[in-house]
């Protein structure tokens, strides 16, 4: 509807001035050139220019004079990114111009650049088919006047829009036609653009050895002293296309030698995408990852650099939603969604204030209108009148809809940043829940650890009491041995003691240990005698000590042994268990 709105603004503007003088059109030319100046607060020799050609006649030479300051004007707006000014000015003074301009080269070459610069507006406010309807009648005037520079720049400039629109073939076939036209003049800064241009093209279809060829033949173009911001910038370009042909080595290596420069030159500008494309390569490297994350985000601040910070914000919430650190990832997705946000409500005003200067154009067109034309007969008055209310309401239509448009998305965003909070919260209690479920068998298997160790040290105990007893009943033995045998009372008296003992013990501790072990490790004897069935019970529980990690002194005073009379024991162990000097005992036994 906008272009639509456009058109028939610019259709009125040259039937209702077409039949004006030429001096009354030159002079709304420069009037309309000043105001413009003035409103957008630019440099006063555009408006001293233009109040200077005012008092002139409108001869060919003053024409082109103030098509020069057209120009001059138009370049400043763009310059200073009043892409909306640039589209109202030159909508205003294009039937002008073309209604006065004189058959002479030098004017229509004027005129072409000042098309170019409306069209290059045109695709800053992302209104591509008026843009490339501009270049084109450009190209036409261009190729009508044999000026093939302009023809190389306009061919760019298309190859451009069509690029936008994810048009590859045209748009390479754009600029390869400006490459050719450039080598044959050798205008090395437009082959500069026109290699990049193919460059950006190929690796956005994933040619990323093709894009690396364009690339370099861009480099070439630049010089090393004079052109080292630009040399730069297409090195990080390089490392990118490196990166996305998975050889981050080279990336790597580019990458380092250009943000080395940035840094040292403080051209916080273009930082922030350098640190964000460091932090790329380090993707598999979460802490390196994060440092050149963040360094992005501080760069990007600094710079006041708006465009770059959704982007780094939206990476730095998903690198901490990985992490789990969700409180601090839900404010970064905030940060994300509050400047994108801001960014549509600028660029949604910067529209809206567009369409109302193309409105007020109108208006002031009318009223002039209204004042040349005041003896026009009533009818007429009347269907012009009609005109204006119709572009009124059309334009009122526009802005209806781009505002209900922008309270839409503005919902849309709200409903969106609403259901992502509601997630959040729902993970963040799924969290919760999670760590106190942690924390309790945290604790269950402390109590367990800590049960399972009273239970070996009691076992410990059962065993130490088993071999004491099982000892002082071989010390009793022996004695009974060496006492006469006429000694009838004392041997009756050692007899019952040694009964004594043997109901006591009658191995009830030597089982309780080794219930006790099997309950900690379970099936231990049991597998350890399937592999190795000539073990003896003594050396099943030798094995028990070695696997709780006994020395050979502790298990020495456990059975009331000497350390010698254990070390022999684990010597035995090692070769019935077919065991290597180098082998650890101890370790072996844990794997049963």
């Amino acid at each position: 509807m906008n272009k639509y709105s456009l058109i028939i603004f610019m259709i009125i503007c040259f039937c209702s001035l077409k039949a004006s003088p030429p001096d009354e059109q030159y002079r709304k030319i420069l009037s309309e050139t000043s105001v413009t100046a003035n409103a957008a607060s630019l440099p006063s020799d555009i408006r001293q220019q233009a109040d200077s050609l005012k008092g002139l006649q409108a001869s060919v030479k003053n024409i082109i004079a103030t098509e020069s300051t057209v120009l001059a004007l138009c370049s400043a707006l763009y310059d200073n990114a009043l892409y909306h000014d640039i589209i109202n000015y030159v909508s205003y003074c294009r039937p002008l111009l073309e209604s006065i301009m004189p058959d002479d080269k030098q004017a229509q070459s004027i005129y072409v650049d000042i098309l170019n610069h409306c069209g290059m507006a045109y695709g800053e406010v992302n209104l591509g088919d008026l843009s490339v309807r501009i270049f084109e009648k450009a190209l036409r005037m261009a190729d009508d006047i044999g000026n093939a520079d302009k023809k190389a720049v306009l061919y760019n400039n298309i190859g451009s829009i069509y690029l936008s629109k994810a048009m590859y073939e045209k748009a390479d076939t754009l600029f390869i036609k400006a490459a050719q036209i450039n080598e044959a003049g050798k205008a090395r800064k437009r082959l500069f653009i026109n290699y990049n241009n193919l460059s950006v093209s190929a690796a956005e279809r994933s040619q990323y050895n093709k894009a690396l060829e364009y690339a370099f033949l861009a480099m070439h173009q630049l010089d090393t002293k004079k052109d080292m911001d630009k040399r730069m910038l297409l090195q990080r370009n390089i490392a990118e296309i490196y990166l996305k042909n998975e050889e981050p080595s080279l990336a790597l290596r580019n990458l380092r030698e250009v943000i080395e420069y940035q840094e040292k030159n403080e051209k916080t500008k273009y930082l922030a995408d350098s640190y964000s494309t460091m932090a790329h390569i380090f993707q598999n490297d979460k802490d390196s990852f994060s440092i050149y994350m963040h360094k992005a985000e501080n760069a990007a601040q600094e710079s006041n650099s708006i465009m770059e910070k959704p982007s780094i914000l939206l990476e730095l919430g998903r690198y901490y939603s990985k992490k789990n650190e969700y409180k601090t990832a839900c404010r970064y997705f905030e940060d994300y969604a509050a400047i994108k946000d801001s960014i549509l409500d600028m660029e949604m005003q910067a529209h809206i204030k567009g369409l109302s200067g193309v409105y007020e154009k109108e208006i002031i067109q009318a009223y002039q209108i209204e004042s040349l034309e005041n003896t026009a007969s009533a009818a007429k008055l009347h269907a012009r009148i009609t005109i204006f209310i119709s572009i009124f309401l059309i334009t009122a239509l526009l802005i209806t809809a781009i505002i209900l448009q922008r309270r839409k998305q503005k919902k849309y965003y709200l409903k969106a940043r609403q259901k992502l909070k509601e997630k959040l919260d729902i993970i963040s209690s799924l969290e919760n829940e999670k760590h106190k479920y942690i924390d309790l068998l945290e604790e269950k298997e402390e109590h367990l650890n800590i049960n399972e160790k009273k239970r070996t040290v009691l076992a410990l105990q059962a065993l130490r009491t088993h071999e004491f007893t099982e000892s002082l009943t071989e010390k009793l033995k022996q004695l009974l041995l060496r006492l006469n045998i006429r000694d009838t009372s004392t041997n009756k008296a050692l007899r019952e003691v040694l009964f004594d003992l043997n109901r006591m013990e009658n191995d009830s501790s030597l089982k309780e240990f080794v219930n006790s072990f099997e309950n900690i490790n379970t099936n231990f004897y049991k597998t350890l005698s399937e592999h190795y069935p000539t073990l003896t019970a003594r050396e099943l529980r030798m094995c028990a000590l070695l696997k709780l990690g006994m020395s050979s002194k502790e298990i020495a005073d456990i059975t009331f042994r000497e350390v010698r009379s254990v070390e022999a024991v684990r010597n035995r162990l090692r070769k019935k268990l077919a065991l290597e000097q180098s082998d650890n005992l101890a370790e072996f036994l844990k794997q049963f």
